[in-house]
C-alpha cells in the first residue's frame, strides 16, 4: 500500500512538470456496470471474463417478464464507446453482445449479456463458483442453482462476502465468512463469524464480520458505512408459501460478544451468540421493489413470516432438520393476477451480524433448503 501511494506521489509530481502536454489517451475497454430495472432483476450481474476478450454478463431475472424492449443502465471507461450506444432499448429474449472501445481506439473487449429466468422452489447448496472481481484483488466462493433443463447458472443467493471484499480483499475463498464444505454426496454453506478489519478508512468501525447468505442483492454504493440498507432482500414468488423446510448446526462462540458501539466495541461476558433463520414474503408496488435490513422484519407490505427466526447452538453443533411454517397477516389479501409478491430467505451466523455485532467463531452450516407451497 505505501508503494502505492509513493507511485501516486510520483505520478502527481511528475504531472506538475508537464502539465502543458496533452495526456494519453486510456486504453482501457471496460464495461463499469450493466443494470436492469430492480422490479425484474434477481440477482447481481455476474462478469466472467473468458478467453478471447469475451466476458460473460449474467443475470436472473423473474420468470415471466417480457424483456422484448428493455433499455438498461451502462457505465464504461470514460472516454470510451460503446455499440449498440447507451440508451437505446434491445430486445434480451435471446443474448445481446456489447462492443467497447477504449478511448485511444487500440482495444475492443466484447460483453455478451445473457438474462436468464428463474423461480425459486428449492437449494441444495451443491453447485458453487468462484468471483473474481474485476481488477483480482478479491476471489471469493458464490452458489448457484440451474435453470429448468440444467442449461443455464442462475445466482439468486447473495452473501455478506460482497461487502466483505471490499475492505478485506482476500484471494483465498476460504477466508471469507461464506464458503462451501463437502457434504454427504455433495455440499453444503457455511456461514462464520470472524473478527473485523476494526477501523475502516475513518468511515466505519467493524468489530465483527458474521456470513450471511440470502434471497437477493447487495449494493455496494454505501455497504461499508450503512450496511443495514445495501442488503436488498427478495426474489419474485408467484406461489403461496407454506413451510420453510431444512438442514441446519449451530455452534455459537466461545470467547465474549462483541456489541458494536459507536466509536469502537464492546466485549459482553457470558453472552450467548444465536444464529438467523427466516422467511419473509412481501408485497411489491410502486414505493417497495426490495426490503432491506431496515425494514426486512417490519415493513407493512409483509404479509407472511416465519417465526422463531434466532436459534442458539444445535446439541453438539449437529445438524438437524428445521420445519418452520408462514404464518398469514390475518385480514390480507393475496393476488397474484393484480400484484407482483418476492420472497426472501435469510441466514446468518450472527443474528446482529449485519449490525457487525457477534461472537467470533460462531459458525453455521445449512444445506436442502425446500419452501412448499399451500
Amino acid at each position: 500500500m505505501k508503494t502505492r501511494f509513493l507511485l501516486l506521489f510520483i505520478l502527481g509530481a511528475f504531472g506538475f512538470s508537464s502539465c502543458i502536454k496533452d495526456e494519453p489517451l486510456s486504453p482501457e475497454a471496460d464495461m463499469i456496470s450493466f443494470s436492469l430495472p430492480a422490479s425484474i432483476m434477481l440477482s447481481d450481474p455476474l462478469f466472467n471474463r473468458g478467453e478471447e476478450g469475451v466476458t460473460e454478463v449474467l443475470i436472473t431475472i423473474s420468470k415471466g417478464e417480457d424483456v422484448s424492449s428493455l433499455t438498461p443502465e451502462i457505465t464504461i471507461t470514460e472516454g470510451a464507446t460503446i455499440v449498440p450506444a447507451i440508451g437505446i432499448a434491445q430486445d434480451f429474449s435471446q443474448p445481446v453482445t456489447y462492443t467497447v472501445t477504449s478511448p485511444d481506439g487500440k482495444q475492443k473487449r466484447l460483453y455478451k449479456i445473457t438474462l436468464n429466468s428463474y423461480m425459486f422452489y428449492q437449494s441444495d447448496f451443491d453447485n458453487w463458483d468462484i468471483y473474481t472481481n474485476n481488477i483480482g484483488t478479491a476471489r471469493y466462493e458464490l452458489p448457484f442453482e440451474y435453470s429448468e433443463g440444467d442449461k443455464n447458472k442462475i445466482y439468486i443467493w447473495s452473501s455478506s462476502n460482497r461487502g466483505v471484499a471490499l475492505y478485506q480483499q482476500y484471494l483465498e475463498p476460504e477466508k471469507y465468512p461464506v464458503a462451501s464444505i463437502q457434504s454427504d454426496g455433495g455440499k453444503m454453506a457455511v456461514l462464520r463469524t470472524d473478527l473485523g478489519p476494526g477501523n475502516v478508512m475513518n468511515i466505519q468501525y467493524i468489530p465483527v464480520v458474521a456470513g450471511s447468505l440470502f434471497t437477493g442483492t447487495m449494493d455496494l454504493t454505501n455497504a461499508i458505512k450503512d450496511p443495514l440498507s445495501s442488503t436488498k432482500f427478495g426474489v419474485v414468488c408467484d406461489y403461496l408459501p407454506d413451510r420453510l423446510q431444512g438442514r441446519y448446526s449451530y455452534l455459537a462462540g466461545s470467547g465474549n460478544y462483541i456489541l458494536k458501539a459507536d466509536k469502537g466495541s464492546v466485549e459482553i461476558p457470558n453472552r450467548k451468540d444465536s444464529c438467523a433463520l427466516y422467511g419473509v414474503l412481501f408485497k411489491v408496488d410502486e414505493t417497495l421493489t426490495m426490503l432491506d435490513g431496515t425494514s426486512i422484519l417490519n415493513h407493512p407490505n409483509i404479509v407472511a413470516s416465519t417465526e422463531n427466526r434466532y436459534r442458539g447452538s444445535t446439541p453438539n453443533g449437529e445438524m438437524m432438520n428445521f420445519d418452520i411454517p408462514f404464518v398469514y397477516k390475518p385480514g390480507v389479501e393475496i393476488d397474484f393476477s393484480k400484484n407482483k409478491y418476492k420472497l426472501a430467505i435469510v441466514f446468518s451466523s450472527s443474528y446482529n451480524g449485519d449490525l457487525y455485532s457477534g461472537t467470533p467463531g460462531s459458525k453455521m452450516r445449512v444445506d436442502n433448503v425446500r419452501v412448499t407451497r399451500k
